[in-house]
């Protein structure tokens, strides 16, 4: 008959049969609560250090997260709008020229040159 490990198996009698005893043989699967702590800690941690990297925030109250807005963001943010507001008057004088009936050249010309002056 074969034998198990000591500290696993209970000595059989010939008409009882082998019961082994649940142990974990391998401790190393498992992970000890201050490992999980640390784990944890260190999971916490790196997500606060990249939240501030990236300029996410949360508001007051702790609710949603929103992202910090700073000088720099605003003014190209304005400019932008502006920029924005300008290609659609453009637009506006183009399609008015596109759609008008007025066949003359020189008005076309006119309009043309106006819009090449404003940028």
């Amino acid at each position: 008959m074969p034998l198990a490990a000591a500290s696993s198996v209970r000595p059989a009698r010939p008409s009882e049969p082998t019961i082994v005893i649940s142990r974990h043989t391998r401790e190393s699967e498992y992970m000890n609560p201050f490992e999980m702590v640390a784990l944890i800690v260190i999971t916490v941690t790196i997500g606060s250090v990249l939240r501030a990297r990236f300029g996410v925030a949360r508001d007051r109250k702790g609710g949603g997260y929103s992202l910090q807005d700073d000088a720099a963001a605003q003014a190209e943010n304005r400019r932008l709008r502006d920029e924005l507001q300008a290609m659609k008057e453009r637009l506006a004088v183009l399609e008015r020229l596109a759609t008008e009936n007025d066949t003359s050249g020189a008005r076309l010309d006119r309009e043309i040159e106006k819009l090449r002056d404003r940028t």
